[in-house]
């Protein structure tokens, strides 16, 4: 449908009454809770965009979309999209290293809006078994979406807005408050003067452990293998470097200062390292030497498996 010249959709939709009564045989067990169809994307971002204080644009990254539902009547909305990339509180209690928060991150989902389509009190309780209902299959719903599971829940409040009861009244851990940080540039570093108050929730009993552990995540929560990663075992990887120098040298005699090997081992070690150290470790400065560089060899294979 067109916009009305000088009118937005938005305005369309803030103007829009949510439900300020109960329908007729109402009751929280007649309630379900599904995802929204591609069909019902575009009306679902409005209501979103138009009723939610902090507007809605688009899911970032991987995502899902929640509609709660009596009858053909939509009640509720909520977005969950990928963990935030950095949060010291979780990445303390995950027991996160840097190479590990890297490597398991994508098994963290942010519930990144929350809305209930009705003014306060004409749905109690509500608001609890929506998201109860989420969190019991949110794994699931992530493994078809995106091909793997994940293993923990979080969100932020904002305190001066709200007191995040419905996520302590569903059990959710209080982690303390953010330090008050935009994310700009692909970093931290713009003050928004606002901290906010983490709650997470395990979403299977074994999930800190296994955000913790170095050793590879079960079927049905390892995301698939991608075409970035390496097709080797770990034996055939700790072979890479009599690999290389096998690799015919295409370069004329005079210049030679390194083996082959070792030009060709240094873009594939330098990535392996700075993703082992979360991304601390630059091209700057001097090079790493060889007998450096042959310590991370065994490491590679254990790169690929995690």
């Amino acid at each position: 449908m067109r916009d009305a010249p000088g009118m937005s959709f938005r305005k369309r939709v803030d103007s829009c009454p949510v439900h300020r009564e109960a329908p007729e045989g109402f009751s929280l067990s007649g309630v379900e809770l599904r995802l929204a169809t591609p069909e019902e994307r575009p009306p679902w971002d409005a209501l979103m965009d138009g009723h939610h204080y902090l507007g809605f644009r688009r899911l970032a990254g991987r995502g899902l979309r929640y509609v709660a539902t009596f009858g053909d009547r939509w009640l509720g909305l909520a977005a969950w999209q990928n963990g935030a990339f950095k949060c010291a509180p979780r990445d303390r209690w995950a027991g996160w290293k840097p190479a590990q928060q890297f490597r398991r991150l994508e098994m963290v989902a942010n519930n990144t809006r929350f809305l209930v389509l009705s003014e306060p009190g004409v749905f109690p309780n509500l608001a609890s078994r929506f998201l109860a209902g989420m969190t019991r299959r949110l794994s699931a719903d992530w493994l078809e979406a995106h091909g793997h599971g994940v293993l923990l829940a979080e969100t932020f409040c904002d305190p001066e807005a709200f007191a995040g009861t419905m996520y302590r009244a569903a059990g959710w851990e209080g982690l303390g408050e953010t330090k008050g940080f935009a994310r700009a540039n692909g970093r931290y570093t713009d003050p928004h003067g606002r901290p906010k108050e983490i709650f997470v929730t395990a979403l299977r009993p074994d999930a800190r452990a296994l955000l913790s552990s170095p050793r590879p995540l079960p079927p049905g929560v390892a995301p698939p293998a991608g075409p970035g990663l390496a097709p080797r075992d770990p034996e055939a990887m700790r072979s890479l470097h009599a690999e290389l120098a096998a690799v015919p040298d295409f370069r004329r005699a005079q210049g030679k200062k390194h083996t082959v090997e070792e030009v060709d081992i240094n873009p594939l070690v330098s990535q392996c390292v700075k993703r082992m150290t979360g991304g601390r470790v630059t091209s700057k400065g001097n090079p790493c030497k060889m007998n450096a560089l042959a310590r991370t060899y065994s490491k590679l294979a254990d790169m690929t498996a995690i």
